[in-house]
């Protein structure tokens, strides 16, 4: 398997390495250091590693990493249910008033936050 191929896959599935390290959880500098040294010398863990990335890739693809208005939707309702953002950040100290109503009507990205916000919520997407 080619690293260069796994790699254009990354960049066509989602647009730039960054993106996809942000979907999958991985780090971006590790992951570029990898590739550079799948450049270098191709053994058989970074073969298998390339196999899992690839994987990863094809897999993670059609995973929504832009939040849309009907997700914005089940989160304000969420939050209601839930007896108010106020009510909310005081059982989860981890989430200011603020970053509730911030992610609830301005966010546009699945950040860690947002996608930590949604399991606390249990809103599956």
């Amino acid at each position: 398997m080619e690293a260069t191929r796994v790699k254009e896959l990354i960049k066509a599935e989602f647009g730039s390495l960054s993106e996809f390290c942000k979907v999958t959880g991985r780090d971006r500098y590790e992951l570029q250091l990898f590739f550079a040294n799948c450049n270098r010398k191709m053994t058989v863990e970074r073969e298998q590693e390339l196999a899992v990335l690839e994987d990863e890739a094809l897999r993670n693809a059609d995973r929504p990493y832009f939040i849309d208005a009907s997700l914005q939707m089940k989160m304000r309702m969420a939050v209601r249910r839930y007896g108010g953002a106020r009510k909310f950040t005081d059982d989860n100290p981890e989430f200011t008033t603020n970053v509730v109503y911030q992610i609830m009507n301005k966010a546009k990205r699945r950040t860690d936050k947002v996608n930590l916000f949604l399991r606390k919520l249990n809103i599956d997407e």
